[in-house]
């Protein structure tokens, strides 16, 4: 065995009793590396914790594992493929170049397979059993043994027998029928059916673990068994999540087993608590009032065929309700002319974002806004179609909406933040950040999906729409809004501004996450890179993979 650093432990009482289930090997750090690498299609991380079934309860005593480890966090849409792909290959869709449920780009050449790799750097025998012909004629082509099976039940029969009689190194066993199962009814952990299928493979979990115990060199063998998911299933979300952690379809299981490893449980991190940190102007009412103005005036003037949307995040600093104060504008005076502004206004006993304009009738929101929280506020304007309308988003939730008309919304007026003329409230106070202004109109979808982002950068699918962008954050302490989407559009500051750090953990928002965040759980390219390390193969860096090295904790008797 390679690289696996040994740490002592207090002497496990528990120890003994596990081993009477499945059978210690002596020699432990010598005899012949062995895996059974194990792949699920379908099994939800957090459906089967819930469930503490009898086989997996055991081996998690003796394994690294996580219940909430992930097929991949890049931004794309996951699949099962992907999935599979990650896991055969070490590397992710950007470089094996599977994107959708089809595994026929998969590049090989450039990024061989486990089997492929692990023949070529040690000449070791290799076996693969799957139901799914696409997968094992084109990924697990290059094992030396191997079947296509009819069932999950045939993918036993077949691998116990591989381990029985064969003389293989490394055995891939892939089940399907949890994913097939889900499909049909659900992935959640009270499903019937589900519960079934994840009953079984847990069943074929204990038998496969018992027939390699009952190999006649078991004593001189060295046995890794991985167990894995290509890919979770859709469920329900108890709490909002806006990270990969939140997507059900990417929450996988990982399980390193090996009798001599203590028990080590890698949970995901809260992602639920991420803060939106930021500086913002503290924009009030009195004389003089605060104010972020664009000193060119012929900025942003739409016609009438201009489709555009905005969005920015507000937090009202008072609870208090007013009437009618304009927080946005690009108008002349209040609540006339041409051009179009967005107020505060009591509905229901509560301030709710309102947009005037001489092309619609007012369109409310319906969230309450003065209740200190931060808030997303979207317009959307669409005027290039058939159907033109003015739409109002609060935290990405279409609120209400209108028809539009044919006048144009160009003024002599510029784009200001804050107080208007015509406007005669003195007791607003609130933050306003990351103003957005982009030439095309969003869908419902793209609101939901786009509006709570906090940082856009050129990874937004609309940064090439952005005319103007003002987040605010880097301008702390000087007097200015910077536009940062590189046309150029900065804002001057007036009046008694002050500038406000915070740190706010906000549900709908998606602050900015490093990827060490997704990487402090198992990820499907880490299992490539644990079972060569497993062989003694070091990874070469022209390999290019993607995984990163876990080091389980190993049990020393003190007795």
């Amino acid at each position: 065995m390679a690289v696996l650093s040994m740490a002592l432990s207090s002497c496990n009482k528990e120890f003994p009793n596990i081993l009477k289930s499945f059978s210690e090997q002596p020699n432990y750090s010598t005899g012949s590396s062995k895996v059974l690498y194990v792949i699920a299609d379908g099994i939800r991380g957090k459906a089967l914790q819930q469930l503490e079934l009898p086989n997996l309860k055991i081996i998690s005593r003796n394994a690294l594992h996580s219940y909430g480890s992930l097929g991949d966090y890049e931004d794309i849409q996951f699949t099962k493929e992907i999935g599979l792909a990650n896991l055969m290959t070490g590397v992710t869709s950007t470089k094996h170049k599977v994107v959708d449920n089809s595994l026929s780009q998969i590049d090989q050449t450039s990024y061989p397979s486990l089997l492929k790799r692990i023949k070529s750097e040690k000449n070791l025998h290799t076996a693969a059993f799957s139901t799914n012909e696409e997968f094992y004629n084109v990924v697990l082509k290059d094992a030396d043994t191997g079947s296509l099976a009819i069932s999950d039940a045939d993918i036993l029969t077949k691998t116990k027998e591989e381990i029985s009689k064969g003389t293989s190194d490394l055995i891939v066993s892939h089940f399907s029928e949890p994913y097939i199962v889900g499909l049909q009814h659900s992935f959640e952990a009270d499903d019937q059916e589900y519960l079934e299928a994840l009953r079984a493979f847990d069943t074929a979990l204990g038998e496969l673990i018992e027939t390699i115990k009952q190999r006649p060199t078991y004593g001189q063998e060295n046995w890794l068994v991985v167990i894995t998911s290509s890919i979770g299933g859709p469920a329900e979300n108890s709490q909002v999540d806006n990270t990969s952690y939140g997507d059900n379809e990417r929450n996988t299981i990982t399980f390193f087993y090996n009798p001599k490893f203590s028990r080590s449980l890698l949970t995901r991190p809260n992602s639920t608590e991420i803060p939106y940190d930021g500086s913002a102007i503290r924009y009030t009412y009195g004389s003089p009032a605060v104010n972020a103005t664009l000193q060119d005036a012929s900025s942003f003037n739409f016609d009438t065929s201009d489709d555009f949307t905005i969005v920015f995040f507000f937090k009202s600093n008072i609870t208090s309700s007013h009437n009618y104060p304009i927080i946005l504008s690009k108008r002349d005076v209040g609540f006339s002319g041409n051009g179009w502004n967005l107020f505060l206004e009591v509905r229901d006993g509560d301030n709710k974002v309102g947009w005037n304009s001489n092309i619609s009738s007012q369109v409310f929101g319906t969230k309450r806004v003065n209740d200190g929280e931060w808030h997303s506020i979207a317009v959307v304007v669409s005027r290039s179609g058939n159907a033109d309308s003015v739409k109002m988003f609060t935290d990405g939730e279409l609120n209400a909406f209108n028809t539009a008309n044919q006048s144009s919304l160009a003024n002599n007026a510029p784009l200001v933040i804050g107080k208007k003329a015509g406007d005669g409230n003195t007791s607003p106070d609130f933050l306003l950040s990351n103003l957005q202004i982009y030439n095309t109109a969003f869908s419902n979808k793209e609101v939901a999906e786009l509006a709570g982002i906090t940082h856009v950068d050129a990874t937004h699918p609309k940064y090439t729409n952005l005319l103007g962008y003002w987040p605010g954050y880097e301008d702390a302490g000087t007097g200015k809004l910077s536009d940062m989407s590189g046309n150029n559009h900065h804002m001057v500051l007036s009046g008694p501004y002050n500038w406000v750090t915070f740190s706010d953990v906000v549900s709908y928002f998606q602050p900015p996450i490093r990827d060490s965040f997704y990487r402090m759980v198992p990820n499907a390219v880490d299992v490539p890179f644990f079972i060569y390390q497993w062989f003694g193969i070091i990874p070469k860096e022209s390999w290019g993979l993607e995984g990163k090295s876990w080091t389980p904790t190993l049990l020393v008797s003190t007795y």
